[in-house]
C-alpha cells in the first residue's frame, strides 16, 4: 500500500510540474559553460601566447574560489529572495563573461581579470538555485525529477565541446568564445524567464509565507548539520566528485590528443561524457526512490576506477578511450545527484539551499584546485598518470564514506 502511495503520488506531481525539471535542467547548463567548453580552447590559447596548461587553467581557479565563500551566502538569499531572481541575473551574465574570454590579450593580469567576471556570475548560477524549486514540488518522486534536472546538464556537456570545436575550426578561437557565449545566452533566457518559479517566488507575502513554512518544515539548520559527521562525509564526496571527475573531464579534450586522437575525435569522444552521464543520473534518479540510497551512492562512486585504469593501461585506443569516457560518465553523472539527494534524505528540506550551497561551494574548491592541479602534474610528467592514480584513490574512499552512512532519517519509503 504505501509503495502504491507513493506512486501515485510521483504521478500527481509529473503531471502538475512537469515542465520545472526541464526548464530547471537548461538552467543548470550555465555553470557548466566555462567547464566544458573550456577544454578545446586550451591548445589554441598555448600555441596564442605561450602558456602552459597550468597557466591556461588558472582561469578555472580565478572564477571558483571567490564562490567557496559567496556560495553559502547566496543560498540564504535564495531562500529569502526566491531562485528566479537569482536565475536569471546568472543567466544573462554568464555567457556574456564567457564570450569575453575572445578577447584575451595575452597577459595574465588581462587573463586574470576576464576570469574575474565569470567569478562574479557563478554564485547567480549554482546547482541550488536550479534544483530548490524541484525538490520543493517534488517528493515522492524527488530523485526522478532532479536526476532529469542534472541530466539536461549532461546533455549540455556532450554538446560544448563539440560546439566549441566546431567554432574554433572554422572562425578562430576569438569567434569560438564568443559563439559559444551567445548561443548559450539565447538557448537559456527564454525558457527561464518564461517558465522557471517555485513557491520561493512571487510576491512578498508568498515569499514571506514561504519563507515560514521553510523554517516550520522537518530537518536541519546549517549549525546543526555543521556539527554532524555525515554532513563532512558529503562534502569529501563532492570535493571528491570534482577534483577526480570534474577536472578530468577539463583536461579530457587535450588528453585524448596526446593519446594520438585529432581534436574533433577527441572532441566527439568527450561528448559521450555527457550522453552517459544522462544514463547515470537517470539510472541514479530511478533506483534512489526505489532501493537504500547509499549503497546506489556509493556503487555509482566506484565506476570512474576502471575508466583511469582503461586509459592508463590501453589509452591509446579509440576504442577504449570511448569505453572509459563512458564509464567515466556513467559514474560522475550518478555521483553529483547522489550528493545532492543525500542532502535531502539526511537533512531534509528546512534549510536545504543553504545546505547544497556549502555543498557545491566545496565542489568549486575542488574545480579550482583541480584543473590547475592536474595541469601542473601533466606539465612536470608529461602525463596525466599520476593525477589519475590519485583520482582513483580518493574515488574509492569516498564510496567507503557514503557506504558508511546508512539509512537516512528523512527517506522515502524506508529509503
Amino acid at each position: 500500500m504505501e509503495a502504491t502511495a507513493e506512486k501515485t503520488g510521483a504521478a500527481q506531481e509529473w503531471r502538475a510540474y512537469w515542465y520545472l525539471p526541464l526548464v530547471a535542467g537548461i538552467g543548470f547548463t550555465a555553470p557548466l559553460l566555462y567547464a566544458y567548453a573550456l577544454g578545446p580552447f586550451v591548445e589554441p590559447l598555448q600555441e596564442a601566447f605561450g602558456w602552459s596548461r597550468a597557466e591556461v587553467m588558472t582561469g578555472n581557479a580565478i572564477a571558483n574560489l571567490p564562490t567557496v565563500i559567496l556560495l553559502p551566502l547566496f543560498g540564504l538569499l535564495i531562500e529569502r529572495w526566491g531562485p528566479r531572481r537569482v536565475g536569471l541575473i546568472g543567466v544573462t551574465i554568464m555567457p556574456l563573461a564567457f564570450g569575453l574570454l575572445g578577447t584575451a590579450t595575452g597577459t595574465s593580469i588581462n587573463w586574470w581579470m576576464l576570469w574575474a567576471f565569470i567569478a562574479i556570475s557563478v554564485p547567480f548560477v549554482q546547482a541550488s538555485v536550479w534544483t530548490s524549486p524541484v525538490v520543493a514540488r517534488f517528493a515522492a518522486g524527488r530523485g526522478l525529477a532532479m536526476a532529469v534536472t542534472l541530466s539536461i546538464g549532461s546533455l549540455a556537456s556532450a554538446v560544448m565541446p563539440l560546439l566549441a570545436t566546431l567554432l574554433l575550426t572554422h572562425f578562430g578561437w576569438r569567434q569560438g568564445f564568443m559563439g559559444v557565449g551567445l548561443a548559450w545566452f539565447l538557448l537559456m533566457f527564454i525558457p527561464i524567464a518564461s517558465f522557471f518559479r517555485g513557491p520561493q517566488d512571487g510576491s512578498r507575502a508568498a515569499r514571506q509565507g514561504n519563507a515560514a513554512a521553510s523554517d516550520a518544515a522537518p530537518g536541519l539548520t546549517l549549525p546543526e548539520a555543521l556539527r554532524s559527521f555525515t554532513f563532512y562525509k558529503l562534502l569529501f564526496a563532492a570535493i571528491t566528485f570534482s577534483l577526480a571527475v570534474v577536472t578530468m573531464t577539463i583536461h579530457a579534450v587535450p588528453m585524448l590528443k596526446g593519446l594520438g586522437a585529432s581534436p574533433l575525435q577527441a572532441a566527439s569522444t568527450v561528448a559521450l561524457y555527457g550522453l552517459f552521464s544522462i544514463v547515470g543520473r537517470l539510472g541514479m534518479g530511478w533506483l534512489v526512490d526505489r532501493y537504500p540510497s547509499h549503497i546506489v551512492s556509493a556503487t555509482f562512486y566506484l565506476l570512474p576506477i576502471p575508466a583511469y585504469l582503461l586509459l592508463i593501461t590501453s589509452g591509446t585506443s579509440p576504442t577504449v578511450q570511448m569505453v572509459a569516457v563512458a564509464m567515466m560518465g556513467l559514474g560522475g553523472g550518478g555521483q553529483v545527484g547522489a550528493v545532492a539527494y543525500l542532502i535531502t534524505r539526511h537533512f531534509g528540506l528546512k534549510r536545504f539551499a543553504s545546505l547544497t550551497s556549502v555543498l557545491f561551494s566545496i565542489i568549486a574548491l575542488g574545480s579550482a584546485i583541480g584543473p590547475v592541479s592536474a595541469g601542473a602534474v601533466f606539465d612536470h610528467a608529461g602525463s596525466y598518470v599520476p593525477y589519475m592514480i590519485a583520482a582513483m584513490v580518493l574515488t574509492a574512499i569516498a564510496s567507503l564514506g557514503l557506504l558508511s552512512l546508512g539509512r537516512p532519517p528523512y527517506g522515502a519509503a524506508g529509503h
